[in-house]
C-alpha cells in the first residue's frame, strides 16, 4: 500500500496494468503496447502513434543531461512530477493530455484538462493529486507485501523512472516530470514522425546506456512501451466497412479473435495481481506445520540455496 509520504503506491510496469488504468477513468479507444524491439516498422502497425513511454534506470541529476531544448511555453500539455510513485502514471497522463481533440478522453480526464490550461506545470502536477478516480484505480495495483516492514526497497536499490516521448506540432517533444518543461528534441512530420520518435528515444537510450556504469544490469535496464489507437476498435471499425461493402471479412475476425483472446489473459492477469495470497499462504503454513511438515521442507530449501 502506498507510504506515509506519498497517497500513491509503487506498480508493476505493464502494459495491461496502464490500459486498464486509463480505461477505468473513462479513456476510450487507445491502448498501451510493449515494444519488444525499437523499429519505426512495428510502429506503422498502428493509425496513430500518441507518444512512447520509456523505462530507464534513474542517474544522478548530474549524469541525466537533457538531450532536447527547454521550452517552457511550448504548446504542448506538460505536468511536473511533484508525487511520489506516479511518475508512470504521469508519463501517459502527459501523453494523454495533448490529444483533447483526437482522442476521447472521457468527461474525467477531459475535465482535468480544461481545468489545468491556465496552471503551470507544478499546479498540474499536484492537481493530480486530487484526481481521485485517477490515484485509486493506480493504487488498485498495489503489490500485496507478505512481510510489510521487509517490503521497502534498500537505500542502495536501482531506482526507475518513466519519461514519454510525443509528436506535436511539427517537433517530437521528451516529457520528463522531472525537467522544468518540455524538451524539444527534433523536428518532424506527419509523414515521418514515427522514424523520429525512433531515433530520439535511441539517442536517449543509448545516452543513459552510456552513464549506466553502476548497479544491476548495466547499460541494458530499458522498458518501452507505445501508446496507440487500440487496435482492437480499429479491426472492429474496418470489420463494419467490410461488412457494408458484403466484403470477406475472414482474415480480420481471426485477427480480432486473438487480440480478444489476449485481452482476456490481460484481465484475467491483473486480477491475480490485485488479489491478496497472503492469507492463504498464511493458512498453507499453518497446515503443514500441524503436520510436521514444515521444518523439513525449510530445511531442504535452506540446504538448496547454501549450494
Amino acid at each position: 500500500m502506498p507510504s506515509d509520504e506519498s497517497r500513491w503506491c509503487l506498480i508493476e510496469s505493464d502494459p495491461a496494468i496502464f490500459r486498464e488504468i486509463i480505461q477505468t477513468v473513462g479513456v476510450k479507444g487507445v491502448s498501451v503496447e510493449d515494444l519488444i524491439m525499437l523499429d519505426s516498422s512495428l510502429l506503422e502497425q498502428y493509425e496513430h502513434v500518441y507518444s512512447l513511454v520509456l523505462l530507464f534506470k534513474w542517474q544522478s541529476s548530474e549524469q541525466a543531461s537533457p538531450l532536447g531544448t527547454v521550452v517552457k511555453d511550448a504548446p504542448v500539455f506538460f505536468a511536473k512530477q511533484v508525487i511520489h510513485n506516479a511518475c508512470a502514471t504521469l508519463a501517459i497522463m502527459n501523453t494523454l493530455c495533448n490529444y483533447p481533440e483526437q482522442v476521447e478522453l472521457g468527461p474525467k480526464v477531459q475535465n482535468y484538462v480544461s481545468f489545468c490550461q491556465d496552471l503551470d506545470p507544478e499546479m498540474r502536477g499536484s492537481l493530480l493529486d486530487s484526481f481521485d478516480e485517477l490515484r485509486e484505480a493506480h493504487n488498485s495495483f498495489a503489490p500485496h507485501a507478505a512481510f510489510e516492514k521487509d517490503s521497502a526497497a534498500p537505500k542502495d536499490a536501482d531506482a526507475y523512472h518513466f519519461v514519454s516521448f510525443v509528436y506535436r506540432h511539427g517537433h517530437v517533444w521528451e516529457l520528463d516530470g522531472l525537467q522544468d518543461g518540455p524538451l524539444q528534441c527534433r523536428e518532424a512530420t506527419d509523414a515521418n514522425y514515427r522514424e523520429a520518435l525512433v531515433e530520439v528515444v535511441q539517442r536517449r537510450i543509448d545516452d543513459i546506456a552510456a552513464k549506466d556504469t553502476a548497479g544491476a544490469a548495466q547499460g541494458i535496464s530499458f522498458s518501452l512501451m507505445a501508446i496507440v489507437d487500440d487496435p482492437i476498435a480499429v479491426l472492429e471499425k474496418k470489420i463494419a466497412v467490410l461488412r457494408a461493402e458484403e466484403k470477406s471479412t475472414a482474415a480480420l475476425e481471426e485477427e480480432l479473435s486473438e487480440l480478444l483472446s489476449l485481452r482476456k489473459k490481460d484481465k484475467e492477469a491483473n486480477a491475480r495481481r490485485r488479489h491478496d495470497y497472503n492469507a492463504m499462504i498464511v493458512t498453507l503454513l499453518k497446515s503443514l506445520a500441524e503436520r510436521g511438515q514444515l521444518e523439513k521442507i525449510v530445511a531442504e530449501v535452506q540446504a538448496k540455496a547454501s549450494k
